[in-house]
C-alpha cells in the first residue's frame, strides 16, 4: 500500500518535505506510529523515497517568494508554538528574511503570524488521531495572501 501512495503523490507532483514521522518510517522501514499500519513494510523504493524528500521546498508564485518546511526551515523536530515564544535556531533562521511566506506543520494546530518580515502559516492537520490534531486544512492565496482554515 505504502508503494501505491507514494506513487500517487509522484505522479500528481506533490509537493513534499521530509516530516519527522518520514525518517522514523524510513529507519523502521514501516508506516508507524499508527498502529493500524505497523505491519505494513515499506520497499526500499519508499525508503529510497522518503530519505530524499528535502527539508524545504521554495517557491515564487505571483511575486510571493514562500517555502514550504515541517518543523521549522532547519529542523522536521523542532516545534513552533507562537504564544510559547520562538525557538532560537528559528530566530537565528528568521534574521535574515528571504521569504515573504513560511508554511509550516508539525504542530498539527493552525498558525497565522507576522514575524519579522514573513508570514508563518500552519494549516493544521487534516487528520484526528491525537488531541492536538485540529481536522483542518488551509488555503493560501497568493498574491492577495488570503489565508483560509478549514474545518474538516
Amino acid at each position: 500500500a505504502s508503494d501505491v501512495y507514494k506513487r500517487q503523490v509522484q505522479r500528481r507532483l506533490i509537493p513534499c518535505v521530509r516530516g519527522n514521522h518520514d525518517e522514523s518510517a524510513a529507519r523502521h522501514h514501516q508506516l508507524t506510529p499508527w498502529p493500524s499500519e505497523s505491519d505494513r513494510e515499506l520497499s526500499e523504493d519508499s525508503v529510497d523515497y522518503l530519505l530524499e524528500l528535502p527539508l524545504t521546498r521554495s517557491y515564487l508564485i505571483d511575486g510571493q517568494r514562500l517555502l514550504l518546511a515541517h518543523g521549522i526551515p532547519t529542523s522536521n523536530r523542532i516545534y513552533f508554538f507562537p504564544d510559547r515564544g520562538k525557538p532560537k535556531e528559528l530566530k537565528r533562521w528568521a534574521r535574515n528574511p528571504q521569504h515573504d511566506y513560511v508554511v509550516l506543520g508539525h504542530t498539527h494546530r493552525p498558525m497565522d503570524v507576522d514575524w519579522l518580515g514573513a508570514r508563518y502559516l500552519n494549516p493544521g492537520s487534516v487528520s484526528k488521531t491525537r488531541p492536538r490534531d485540529s481536522h483542518t486544512c488551509a488555503i493560501l492565496t497568493l498574491p492577495s495572501g488570503e489565508f483560509e482554515v478549514i474545518e474538516l
